[in-house]
């Protein structure tokens, strides 16, 4: 293994010119998408600006939510580790890389613990600090099992620190679950091309699955239910608004509109006839 001891000025340069080089891929990626996609775009960072503040799209939960979500993420025994790593900071020698891998996870973990808009996947900027608590954590383990009376518990605790996250990652991929290869969704999407207006600029709403409805069409896709002021918009600029008639859909909401196509694009084989 190859070590390489940095100083800490050489360790503060290297930081320098890391964030210099990320802010100017984001700063380009963001004149980017603002001059070719300025709507899209406005929406998209409204939406980042005021997810600390305001719930978005129904992702919430307690204050306590991101200390009980890493034991999903890490393995259930993720607390062990943290607790030692917190114990560690108050010892006179501690290291200055555990302050900073502390930093790491702790500051993210308390800023997205007060904000509105929580969501598991937020904390996985943090998850290589983790990842390096749990190693130090079972280097240390192994070193104390030797001084300690009962030597079977840290062998528990070292068996579970690797086997619970393994445990959760085969729930998630279900590897042993039979999957159906060729969904009813799925054949019903590639078949919408043939239910829609040919060479128009289609927009479709009330869609269950939009971003799978884009993926295998050639046109615009929404979950939502437009109102009529929003369907005189689009119709003006030169869209043709076609809006899926699922078994809840309010037909009387859009009695009032004009050239508005309502069909139904979605449902079971016996209703698609």
């Amino acid at each position: 293994m190859i070590h390489i001891k940095y100083t800490f000025k050489q360790l503060f340069f290297n930081l320098i010119i890391i964030t210099v080089t990320c802010l100017t891929c984001y700063f380009i990626w963001i004149i980017y998408i603002l001059n070719q996609f300025p709507t899209e775009a406005e929406f998209i960072l409204k939406k980042f600006v005021f997810a600390y503040h305001k719930t978005l799209e129904g992702h919430t939960g307690p204050a306590y939510y991101y200390l009980d979500q890493i034991r999903i993420l890490f393995g259930e025994l993720i607390y062990i580790p943290l607790i030692c790593t917190v114990y560690f900071l108050f010892l006179k020698k501690t290291r200055w890389q555990l302050i900073l891998i502390t930093a790491w996870w702790l500051i993210p973990f308390i800023i997205f613990s007060l904000a509105a808009t929580k969501r598991q996947t937020y904390l996985l900027i943090a998850a290589p600090a983790f990842f390096i608590i749990i190693s130090y954590s079972i280097f240390y383990l192994k070193y104390i099992r030797s001084k300690i009376k009962y030597k079977f518990i840290i062998n528990i605790i070292l068996i579970l620190l690797i086997l619970l996250p393994v445990r959760y990652c085969i729930e998630r991929v279900k590897p042993f679950e039979m999957r159906e290869g060729a969904p009813l969704w799925a054949i019903q999407l590639k078949n919408i091309h043939t239910l829609i207006p040919e060479g128009k600029n289609v927009i479709l709403f009330n869609m269950e699955r939009p971003v799978e409805t884009m993926f295998y069409n050639d046109c615009i896709a929404y979950s939502l239910i437009p109102d009529l002021e929003t369907i005189h918009d689009l119709q003006k600029k030169g869209f043709t608004i076609l809006i899926n008639d699922d078994s809840k859909l309010n037909k009387e909401l859009f009695k009032h509109a004009d050239n508005l196509i309502i069909k139904k694009l979605t449902g079971s084989t016996a209703e698609m006839r």
